[in-house]
C-alpha cells in the first residue's frame, strides 16, 4: 500500500516540531530510532500531515522500554486530529487503551502492550474511520512475537470530541506518576483509507491463503 500521508522512519524527526515540556527529551538514538525519555517531564513531538480524512490507516512500530500504568496517567500516547475528534491511543504497562468521549477509555484486549522487563518491539496498525461526529470507531491489528498481524480490536469507540488542529498528529510520553521512563519509535506511517494487514504465504483451514501485504 502507498503511506500517502506519512512515511517516516523516525532515522531524522527534524520535521517534528519539538515540544518537549520540563526536561524530557525526544531525539534520534544512536540506533537511529526515535527515543522519548520523559525525565520528570513530558516528551513530545508534533507532526502536521495537512488533515486527516475520515477514513485512515495509521501504524506503528515501537518499543516500551519502560512505560508505566494507563491508570496512574504514566502511558505512551498518540493523537490523531481532524478539526473537532481525534484518535487518542494510550500504551501503558496495563495494556492499550483507546478513548472515547461518550464510552471513556475502552481496553483493547488484555494487557497486550509488552513493556519493561517483557519489553519487545510491536507493530500496531489502527484503521480508523470517522464521519459523523463523536461516532467514530476503530479497529486495531498486532504483530509481535505472539500475534501475527492479529485484529484485536473491532469497532473500538475512538472519537474524542473537542477543537483540535486539524491534521496534526503527535507522539507523547508522558509519566507524571512514575518519571525517567522510555520508549523507542522505529517508524509511523498513515494513509488515506482502510487498508487490513495480510500476511503472505501463510496457509490456515479458517481462511486459506492470505496475499501478500
Amino acid at each position: 500500500m502507498a503511506w500517502d500521508l506519512l512515511d517516516e522512519d523516525c532515522s531524522d524527526i527534524s520535521d517534528w516540531t519539538d515540544a518537549d515540556v520540563g526536561d524530557a527529551v525526544s531525539s534520534v538514538n544512536p540506533a537511529g530510532q526515535f527515543e522519548f525519555d520523559s525525565n520528570t517531564g513530558y516528551a513530545l513531538r508534533i507532526r502536521d500531515i495537512g488533515s486527516f480524512p475520515n477514513t485512515f490507516t495509521y501504524e506503528i512500530k515501537l518499543y516500551c522500554d519502560s512505560v508505566g500504568a494507563y491508570a496512574n496517567d504514566d502511558y505512551m500516547n498518540l493523537n490523531c486530529k481532524q478539526a473537532d475528534e481525534r484518535l487518542h491511543v494510550a500504551f501503558g504497562s496495563d495494556g492499550l487503551f483507546i478513548s472515547d468521549t461518550d464510552s471513556g477509555w475502552t481496553e483493547v484486549g488484555t494487557n497486550l502492550v509488552k513493556t519493561n522487563g517483557s519489553a519487545e518491539w510491536q507493530t500496531w496498525r489502527f484503521l480508523a474511520t470517522f464521519g459523523t461526529v463523536g461516532e467514530g470507531v476503530c479497529d486495531v491489528y498486532l504483530n509481535d512475537s505472539t500475534h501475527s498481524w492479529e485484529k484485536v480490536g473491532t469497532a473500538i469507540p475512538c472519537s474524542t470530541t473537542g477543537s483540535f488542529t486539524d491534521g496534526e498528529t503527535t507522539l507523547v510520553l508522558y509519566t507524571p506518576t512514575t518519571n525517567y521512563l522510555i520508549t523507542h519509535v522505529d517508524y509511523v506511517k498513515i494513509a488515506t483509507g482502510l487498508t487490513t494487514p495480510t500476511v503472505a504465504g501463510i496457509m490456515t483451514t479458517n481462511t486459506g491463503y492470505w496475499g501478500s501485504v
